[in-house]
């Protein structure tokens, strides 16, 4: 079935995805039609998650005609960039996030230097 992965299950899409893409979009508020353009999700699905957002104040919306809703993420709600953190739970007590974190900014800094050298030659 179309949407669905190899064994069958919905891909699941997190809050920040579909945050990110209101953030990230050209115009200042989308339908419900086309955040789904964007997603790994149908519309009735998409529909019920943007009104949970919204109840949890992520997102607002309102009614564009008899049948209409645009929705638009309000002026300072931000994605956690570093949400990921949080997965390293069983390793509460360990210094493994700071560790990722590290590297994250190590990794950001080598390429950014390697971009440098290279557009200076």
């Amino acid at each position: 079935m179309p949407g669905e992965n190899s064994v069958g299950r919905k891909p699941r899409v997190t809050d920040e995805e579909i945050i990110d893409v209101f953030q990230s979009a050209e115009t200042p508020v989308l339908t419900t039609t086309m955040a789904a353009d964007k997603l790994p999700i149908g519309k009735r699905g998409l529909l019920n998650r943007l009104k949970s957002l919204e109840e949890e104040g992520l997102l607002e919306s309102m009614e564009v005609g008899p049948r209409g809703r645009v929705w638009w993420v309000p002026e300072g709600v931000e994605t956690d960039e570093t949400d990921y953190l949080k997965s390293f739970g069983k390793y509460e007590g360990t210094n493994i996030a700071e560790s990722v974190e590290a590297v994250g900014e190590r990794f950001d800094r080598d390429m950014r230097e390697d971009r440098d050298e290279l557009f200076r030659q």
